[in-house]
């Protein structure tokens, strides 16, 4: 095949890796590359009768070659266009069940070899499960049968899930209704390169920068090629039943609780050059399964005016959903303010409910001031609305009584973490709807649990009537105690760590606080487990409380004199002072730590200050990035103080960095500061007037906030940055903002400017690196470059004086 001129260039380049030989990647020391091949925990899947754990093994991190496989970057979706589905869909490669009543584990039968496999979704009964099988040249389903721990082929039709999970479950526990791709399937459409023409209208219509967009109407046709589908049922023993709808570009299709009806969304052409495939047209409707008839809900335009402001929305139905304690009632959201957060409003949204048979029209259920994120409903009918507002960051939640009438039951800053409640516990139902838990009519709340002293996760049960809690069961020290499900009135499946033991499961019973193990996962790196750790609690210079992890590595002590040292970070958007110096994590949690960790320096001899506060704090009228220099280096420096003063830290040997936006913070305190000797900015942005209409919590325009973008972006001041600077940077990243053009432009101004920087780039790679080539030469760049600019870096020109350059 060949490429474009700019591809091949490209190609080149990520090749080279800047100055890697063209013949492969590196590997970094065997105990670095041990992390990355090391065995992952299965994920837990619980059936809904609260019977069997399925246990889904997660395979090892991919070769580079089943990345390199075609992928077509279309409507904001990375595709594939040989097995009609995402391209970086992550996958699952084995399967046993776990018997929570005898603790017997089976292994089910019937894979196929070296099989993958996603979507795994228990039927409501829990007596079986689907999931979908990859092939090379598409996805298929299967049925597991939980009674013989056994899986076999339900149909060789090969699904579609460009745009959606390719099948949900009807409540008969025997039939999904799955979209199929179609079987008449023609070569894509081809076209000779055009021209690529786009226009202003008469309003204004900002957007992200948003990438993989159409680039043609000829990207349109194979967009619609791709995304087209039919839906059929597929029971049980039976082949596809065709729906009678024509082929379509679906996005969902959701069973009501009784299984008569199909609530289907569709997107519809012409499609847009300048946005995802979420903001295209859609229409919105329902299918009744008995005769065939369908009932339109509403047509929702392109939407490509939607303001940046942070709570800003679509307009016309959004969050439609059924509700799971009717039959077949439809409910969903609606702004009241044409969805613009900058407007005055006194109500933002509101909550509408349709009964079936859907002749009459929509009745109002509820009013909200701030935005409705979802709503948990009882069996009993009452209903949990829960709302929030960015600008404030408040929540709300408020009881809706079946009767009528809305109770408010809390209204809180959401950055609060003290006294988080929690969120409210749901349980499917015999339709496999969600309907809140309840014992006595008071609802069960799970809890992080944060504190002064750590995490504590707890058990509430809230009493609605009159806002009163009652603790159930709280995680007890020297255990991180996660409840992940109530069984029943007295058993709880409970997940229990300690800083030393990893991850275990078991039954705990409230009555007598007996626990019974049921698996226990592998310590991953036992030579890491031995590290030793301690929790800094300090003051940054306007005595605002911060905090961070100090790790020192196995068999060090203070004898040995301070170390070389790894500061790694992600600042932190803030509205008040009290919330930004709470403590996030907790002292009896183990960390499993993978290539992506800082605390993988602490095999090569480093220190790590590991996530230490980095809050940004905004302030009597101010936005919080409008100090947003000066409060991070701030941060910085009362980390490497605290470290310090613990004997750890070297001063004179310290590294920062950081992945995304922790790459920005990176870049930019080398630029406005000389505390560190080196940094490792991994896929981040640089250049904020590349990101105009605003970034992470920034809302504002460039035009409306010009000085904070250009003081913020490390681009600007790249002639500061004289300190080594290693950029990584996945060649594909598709994040709205971190396109790798970031890392390039900054790489060539610091070259071009007389600095010290190394570019890698590694191929196919999107925001994060999954390839198993890619981590271990992001492992083996960055060991390189510490052990150049920091472990064995000469001693500085000057003392460090840890003032900030002019």
């Amino acid at each position: 095949m060949k490429l474009p001129a700019p591809h091949l260039c490209l190609l080149l380049l990520m090749l080279l890796c800047v100055d890697l030989p063209a013949s492969g990647y590196q590997h970094p020391s065997a105990s670095l590359a041990a992390l990355v091949d090391a065995p992952l925990d299965p994920l837990l899947r619980l059936s809904p009768d609260g019977r069997t754990l399925a246990l889904l093994e997660r395979p090892p991190a991919p070769p580079v070659a089943e990345l390199a496989r075609d992928v077509l970057g279309l409507a904001g979706l990375r595709i594939d266009p040989l097995r009609y589905g995402p391209a970086d869909q992550r996958v699952r490669s084995g399967l046993r069940l776990l018997d929570l009543e005898s603790g017997e584990e089976r292994q089910v039968i019937g894979l196929p070899p070296a099989a993958r496999f996603s979507w795994f979704r228990w039927a409501p009964d829990g007596r079986r499960a689907a999931f979908a099988l990859r092939g090379d040249k598409g996805w298929t389903l299967w049925w597991l049968d939980r009674q013989s721990a056994s899986v076999r082929q339900a149909s060789p039709l090969p699904l579609n899930a460009v745009l959606a999970d390719p099948f949900q479950w009807l409540p008969d526990s025997r039939t999904v209704v799955a979209l199929f791709r179609l079987q008449e399937e023609a070569a894509l459409p081809t076209a000779p390169p055009a021209p690529r023409v786009l226009e202003t209208g008469e309003e204004a219509r900002p957007g992200r920068t948003w990438q993989n967009l159409l680039q043609s109407p000829a990207d349109g046709e194979r967009f619609s090629a791709l995304s087209l589908s039919r839906l059929a049922l597929l029971e049980l023993d039976s082949e596809a039943r065709w729906l009678g709808l024509p082929a379509a570009h679906w996005l969902e299709a959701t069973p009501s609780p009784d299984g008569n009806r199909l609530y289907l969304e569709e997107l519809l052409p012409p499609w847009s050059l300048e946005l995802p495939w979420y903001r295209f047209a859609q229409r919105l409707s329902l299918y009744d399964l008995r005769d065939g008839a369908s009932v339109l809900l509403a047509r929702k335009p392109l939407a490509d005016a939607v303001p940046i402001a942070h709570g800003s929305t679509t307009t016309g139905p959004r969050s439609v959903h059924w509700r799971p304690d009717q039959p077949a009632t439809l409910v969903w959201t609606e702004a009241l303010d044409e969805g613009d957060a900058r407007v005055e409003a006194e109500m933002r949204d509101r909550v509408l409910a349709w009964h079936a048979p859907f002749t009459e029209e929509p009745r109002e259920l509820y009013r909200s001031p701030w935005r409705v994120r979802h709503m948990d409903v009882a069996a009993d009918g009452r209903a949990l609305a829960w709302s929030y507002w960015y600008p404030t960051r408040r929540e709300r939640c408020e009881l809706l009584r079946p009767e009528g009438g809305v109770e408010l039951l809390f209204d809180r800053d959401s950055q609060d973490r003290y006294t988080d409640p929690g969120s409210a516990l749901t349980r499917p139902s015999a339709s496999g709807h969600e309907l809140l838990l309840q014992q006595d009519g008071h609802f069960l709340f799970r809890s992080r649990g944060a504190s002064p002293e750590g995490e504590r996760p707890f058990l509430s049960l809230f009493d609605p009537e009159d806002g009163s809690s009652e603790i159930l069961f709280r995680s007890r020290p020297p255990w991180h105690e996660t409840v992940i499900e109530v069984l029943d009135a007295d058993r709880l499946l409970l997940r229990r760590e300690n800083a030393q033991t990893p991850r275990v499961y078991g039954t705990f019973s409230l009555a007598d606080s007996a626990f019974v193990e049921l698996l226990r996962m592998e310590d991953p790196h036992p030579e890491l487990t031995a590290a030793s750790r301690r929790e800094l609690h300090y003051l940054r210079e306007d005595s605002l409380a911060l905090h961070a992890t100090l790790w020192t590595p196995p068999g060090w002590s203070p004898e040995q004199g301070p170390l070389p040292t790894v500061l790694w970070a992600y600042p932190g958007s803030y509205t008040n002072r009290q919330a930004a110096g709470q403590v996030q994590d907790s002292p009896w949690r183990f960390h499993r730590s993978s290539p992506y960790s800082a605390r993988a320096w602490l095999l090569q001899g480093y220190a790590v200050i590991d996530d230490p506060s980095m809050p940004i704090v905004g302030e009597d009228g101010q936005k919080p990035n409008d100090t947003f220099v000066t409060q991070l280096v701030a941060n910085a420096r009362a980390a490497i103080d605290a470290a310090v003063a613990e004997g750890v830290c070297d001063p004179q040997r310290v590294a920062v960095g950081g992945h995304s936006y922790g790459a920005f913070m990176a870049t930019n305190l080398l630029a406005h500061s000389d505390l560190f000797r080196a940094g490792i900015a991994r896929s981040g942005a640089y250049n904020r007037s590349l990101t105009p209409f605003g970034f992470q919590v920034e809302d504002r325009s460039f035009w409306e906030a010009r000085e904070v973008y250009w003081e913020m972006s490390p681009f600007t001041w790249a002639d500061r940055i004289d300190e080594p600077l290693l950029l990584i940077h996945g060649a594909e990243d598709s994040n709205s903002g971190t396109y790798p053009m970031q890392s390039e432009r900054l790489f060539q101004a610091i070259k071009g400017l007389g600095g010290q920087a190394r570019l890698c780039l590694l191929p196919h790679e999107g925001h994060g690196y999954r390839a198993r080539e890619s981590r271990l030469q992001m492992l083996y760049e960055t060991e390189r470059w510490l052990e150049e600019h920091v472990k064995n870096a000469p001693p500085r020109a000057e003392p460090e004086t840890g003032e900030s350059t002019p």
